[in-house]
């Protein structure tokens, strides 16, 4: 399961010297509406093909599956949508073994990169980035550039990037309140894995799980009143939901798979995830309780990472 997976990998990983980017890349331009189709309801995911993850969109009923980056050796994963759905930054190790942030226009064109981590690898201790988050003209991610793995935050072009966390262990994931004011990310500074939460500006840093499992992959609902995301506190990971203060955590599957990596309708009333329930890895949809489960991919490319996307509705007459 893919949110168990991006924890082992980043423990492996030794952490190197902090700099900035060298270079200031140059995003691409939003192509104009009417080339990217229908905009109601998409979901964007990392899927399988060929040995290695690519980006793909369907339907939020799980149709209409297009492959936007290439069958190609490397991996592309952990996409996530610009707030007007025109644009996608994900996951990639296209020009190199170790991942960095990329950004494609929303029908996999004009793909450039946000991060560089060639300059922080040494033989001994490589440098990546992930975890994309997007909010406003700023996009959150996680690298492990500086000492172990931090929090940044970047211009949605990749210019200005700004370290926000330095403390021991791996700080991960990170996701933004819908206001762009807050931050809630996972670390394991004071141990095993918790979701925090701090300011924008990284001040005020606030612990809001306490048990002696591994709590992750927090995510934002959109008004911004609750938070959801993994934890095997019951045993295997399962999706719970919470308050934004973290209190009323309450458990939304009970499945024998693995479920991991929540996301949120836009509207707040179903949550997209990851399980591999079925024997591989998929992508599920759920209401808000934890009821309606439904499956939306068909495990030939399997699915991980959901991001979903939905124009906001017109103002009313």
């Amino acid at each position: 399961m893919k949110s168990s997976r991006r924890i082992a990998v980043m423990l492996t990983v030794a952490s190197i010297a902090a700099c900035e980017h060298t270079t200031a890349p140059v995003a691409p331009s939003s192509p104009p509406a009417a080339s990217l189709g229908t905009v109601d309801g998409r979901i964007v995911y990392a899927g399988t093909r060929n040995g290695s993850y690519k980006i793909f969109v369907m339907g939020e009923d799980g149709s209409g599956v297009t492959q936007l980056t290439p069958p190609a050796i490397y991996s592309d994963d952990d996409p996530v949508w610009s707030p007007d759905g025109t644009r996608i930054a994900f996951r990639s190790t296209r020009d190199g073994p170790y991942y960095d942030i990329w950004l494609m226009n929303a029908d996999g064109s004009g793909v450039t990169r946000l991060t560089d981590s060639r300059p922080f690898n040494t033989s001994s201790s490589p440098a990546w980035s992930g975890g994309a988050a997007w909010c406003g003209d700023r996009i959150a991610f996680h690298s492990n550039r500086g000492m172990g793995n931090d929090i940044y935050v970047m211009n949605a072009d990749g210019t200005g990037d700004t370290q926000l966390t330095n403390a021991p262990g791996s700080d991960i994931t990170p996701t933004w309140a819908p206001a762009c004011d807050r931050l809630a990310f996972a670390t394991n500074r004071d141990g095993n894995y918790e979701i925090y939460v701090m300011n924008s500006d990284g001040t005020g840093v606030t612990r809001l799980t306490t048990n002696t499992a591994v709590d992750q992959d927090p995510a934002w609902s959109p008004d911004g009143s609750r938070i959801a995301f993994a934890s095997t506190r019951d045993g295997n990971s399962e999706i719970y939901v919470m308050s934004a203060d973290g209190t009323g955590a309450t458990r939304l599957t009970n499945d024998p798979g693995r479920d991991g990596t929540p996301a949120w309708s836009p509207d707040g009333s179903r949550i997209v995830f990851t399980s591999n329930r079925a024997g591989s890895d998929d992508i599920y949809v759920m209401d808000l309780d934890g009821s309606n489960v439904s499956r939306l991919t068909d495990g030939s490319t399997g699915g991980s990472y959901p991001a979903w996307f939905a124009p906001a509705p017109p103002p009313p007459p």
